[in-house]
């Protein structure tokens, strides 16, 4: 009976261990890459051949760690897509080597399943045709082991390596542990032991105890120079109080590190064992006095971080930094440098940044005209200008007995900005209408007074609070603006204390926030308004607050102000002085002093444009040729990418960009996240991505528009490159939400990558 129980006892020993093995096949994905075999390397291969289709195939070799020949050519390969394998071969030259080929396709899946070990994991490869590639494949056959001891939370180590404690049952399994010779060891305390241990399908099961008498808890204390330290034990932080810090550990050696910031870290190592422990730091100080100069008013950054102007002088902690001068137009320049403190004072001259450039070409009618730049003179009409620093400038035309034009421009690196110009003599007739664009000084208004003088109110609209105080200023008039601006300027710290003014004037000289009648006046023609400015792109009145109030000047006693809310096709509003509502701008003028910016002959496909704010040249027209669309001169100087979240915002519009606009801008730093729309927008005011739609229009006058272009020392547009679209695939493909494209040679198509690819990107307005 008793060899009949030692038999089931044996047995279930031998069931146990087996039922703890794990064995399986390890397919190492992350060491997959593609051999070079081209005639440049001078290797040779065999040709790989075609599947049952005739499509090309790849090779794949996988080398094997811990199997053996007829172990690797009895696996199973077991294909997860539409692949065919023509070939399985244990390589003549390694034994541990097996070769397959197969048809070569992105997102191959496959896996082995061997007979002795089981299934492998499955692998997913992108293979490309004619190309032979390698990856590292193991066998890795593991147990779970039983330690036993003699106490409970003693660290148990295997191989070096630590797995655990001991639990109240004084037991801990350690699981997966490879077939053969270890060293285990115990520690408890101060107190350690260590063996030798051969693990196998019937050694899984060791024990080893430890000696407790030394293990008795002590004080230890640190005494530590500066006092603001920090000292860490066994990754547990303790603060110092005067200097010192105490704590009771039990018997072990224990690990320390003691830091405060721009001193050197201290660490090491102690051990309780039946005595007190007393530690004595003394940290040494881990800083530089660094000088750094930059010629030429250039600003000095500190890792990206601002420090100052011409010079900065300052401690940095041990480091690598990286010094640059920068100014705005020129380029760049560098210094890195690594800090330490065996250098206490440490001066640094900053080479001064270099100047980027381009050029401006002013021609036109009258001839002779001043020309100024940025407000200083620069010669008469015809000219070139070189050496303009990149970056916006404002360009002003003016000549004796014509009316002034102004047109704001963007100078990019090694290229002219061209600015076409027709004066207006001051005795023309100009008859205005409502609706009508004027540009004043390069600001935009749109027309909605006539007579006795032309006003108009701004097409930008901002956000800002009547005022910040509760003072009253006794800016009572309905109708005279003027009076208005001069109560409120006369305030003391007027350009802080009434947002809403400071808003207006900053437009340029001459614009103001207007009276409560004249926004009466401008919301009677609000519908005519509006959709001249919708369809500019521009924001429409109100739009800025989402109650739609417009804000006045005119006040209405001590705690209020007139608010205009046309949402609700009131008449009279007030609200409280400090609440943000929209603000829109007047500006009047006699008629014949400034020029309307519409011309007066119609536009067809192919001609040029330029309105003193927009420049561009025809694709679309309407049918009375006072409206279309326009595209940039420019293309974005580098590929872009369409937007860096790969999520469907629904901008899903295949005619209408602004509709696709709308959708990105309500994301948040949609600017730096939707780098081509950000392009387009950063043009300036009614700029955008075109749909897709809109790019087929394009590429369909592609001949007219290029001839356009070029005249006027504009891109061609490529037909060679993908122009990004702003509308969206609202399908997922893959694991990617991706958005259209257009080439002039293949039409409109589906890219095949994500909104990640960098493409070219140019943008249209309408007008």
């Amino acid at each position: 009976m008793k060899k009949f129980l030692a038999f089931l006892l044996t047995l279930f020993i031998c069931l146990t261990a087996v039922a703890q093995v794990e064995n399986s096949i390890v397919l190492d994905s992350k060491s997959f890459r593609a051999v070079q075999t081209d005639a440049l390397t001078g290797v040779n291969i065999d040709p790989i051949g075609v599947d049952h289709s005739r499509q090309a195939c790849a090779r794949v070799k996988i080398k094997f760690d811990r199997m053996n020949k007829a172990q690797i050519d009895a696996l199973v390969v077991k294909m997860r897509s539409n692949t065919d394998l023509t070939k399985q071969k244990v390589a003549d030259y390694y034994d541990n080597v097996l070769i397959l080929e197969m048809t070569a396709k992105p997102n191959t899946r496959f896996y082995f399943v061997s007979p002795e070990f089981g299934e492998s994991n499955e692998v997913t490869l992108n293979l490309e045709a004619n190309r032979e590639y390698e990856m590292l494949a193991s066998l890795n056959q593991t147990y779970s082991i039983i330690v036993d001891s003699n106490v409970a939370g003693a660290d148990v180590y295997l191989d070096g390596i630590f797995k655990g404690q001991t639990d109240s049952a004084m037991r801990l399994t350690v699981r997966e542990v490879l077939i053969g010779a270890h060293t285990l060891k115990l520690t408890y305390g101060t107190v350690s032991h260590e063996q030798k241990i051969e693990v196998n399908g019937g050694s899984i099961s060791f024990r080893q105890n430890v000696d407790t008498a030394a293990n008795e808890p002590q004080f230890v204390v640190f005494a530590v120079e500066p006092a603001s330290a920090v000292v860490i034990i066994n990754n547990q932080h303790y603060t110092l109080t005067e200097g010192a810090m105490r704590v009771v550990l039990d018997s072990g050696t224990y690990n320390y590190t003691v830091t405060a910031a721009g001193y050197h870290p201290q660490s090491g190592t102690f051990t309780v064992s039946g005595a007190k422990v007393e530690k004595r730091v003394t940290l040494k100080a881990d800083i530089a006095n660094v000088t750094l100069t930059a010629p030429d008013g250039a600003e000095i950054w500190i890792n990206s971080v601002k420090r100052g102007v011409g010079s900065w002088s300052g401690n940095l902690t041990s480091g690598t930094y990286i010094f640059e001068a920068r100014k705005a137009g020129h380029r760049t320049t560098t210094l890195s440098k690594h800090i330490t403190s065996a250098q206490p004072q440490q001066s640094y001259a900053l080479t001064a940044p270099t100047p980027i450039v381009g050029s401006v070409m002013v021609d036109g009618t009258p001839l002779m005209a001043d020309v100024a730049i940025d407000g200083k003179s620069v010669g008469t009409t015809p000219l070139k200008i070189s050496n303009i620093l990149i970056g916006n400038h404002k360009v002003t035309v003016s000549k004796s007995g014509y009316a002034p034009y102004s047109q704001s421009i963007t100078v990019t690196e090694g290229k002219t900005a061209t600015v076409s110009v027709s004066l207006t003599e001051h005795n023309a007739q100009d008859n205005y209408k409502i609706g009508d664009i004027v540009t004043v000084n390069g600001v935009q208004g749109i027309v909605f007074q006539t007579a006795p003088q032309v006003k108009i109110v701004s097409v930008v609209e901002g956000v800002a609070k009547w005022s910040t105080q509760k003072q009253y200023c006794h800016a009572t008039d309905w109708s005279d603006a003027s009076y208005n601006m001069a109560r409120i300027m006369a305030m003391p710290n007027w350009a802080t204390a009434y947002p809403a003014v400071r808003w207006c004037t900053g437009l340029g000289e001459g614009w103001y926030l207007p009276t409560i009648r004249e926004l009466r006046v401008i919301y009677e023609d609000k519908k005519q308004i509006n959709l001249v400015l919708s369809r500019n792109g521009m924001a429409t009145l109100g739009s800025k607050n989402k109650d739609a109030y417009i804000l006045s000047s005119s006040e209405y006693n001590a705690n209020y102000t007139y608010n205009l809310n046309f949402k609700y096709g009131s008449v009279n509003y007030w609200q409280g002085k400090d609440t943000e509502k929209s603000v829109r701008a007047v500006y009047a003028f006699e008629k014949n002093s400034i020029t309307k910016s519409r011309t007066s002959a119609p536009y067809k496909v192919g001609d040029y444009y330029n309105d003193g704010v927009k420049e561009g040249v025809v694709f679309e027209v309407e049918l009375d040729g006072y409206h279309g669309k326009i595209v940039s001169m420019t293309n974005s100087s580098n590929g872009l990418a369409w937007s860096y979240e790969d999520i469907l915002i629904k901008a899903k519009h295949k005619t209408d960009g602004l509709h696709n606009l709308a959708k990105v801008s309500r994301r948040k730093v949609w600017r730096k996240n939707y780098p081509a729309f950000a392009w387009c927008v950063d043009l300036g005011v009614g700029w955008y991505l075109p749909a897709i739609g809109e790019l087929q229009s394009l590429f369909a006058a592609y001949e007219a528009v290029n001839k356009t272009v070029v005249a006027y020392g504009g891109e061609r547009l490529y037909k060679d490159e993908e122009y990004w679209s702003s509308t969206e695939n609202p399908k997922m493909v893959g694991t990617y939400f991706d958005a259209y494209a257009y080439h002039k040679e293949k039409g409109a198509k589906y890219i095949s990558g994500n909104k990640f690819a960098h493409y070219t990107v140019r943008a249209v307005a309408s007008f």
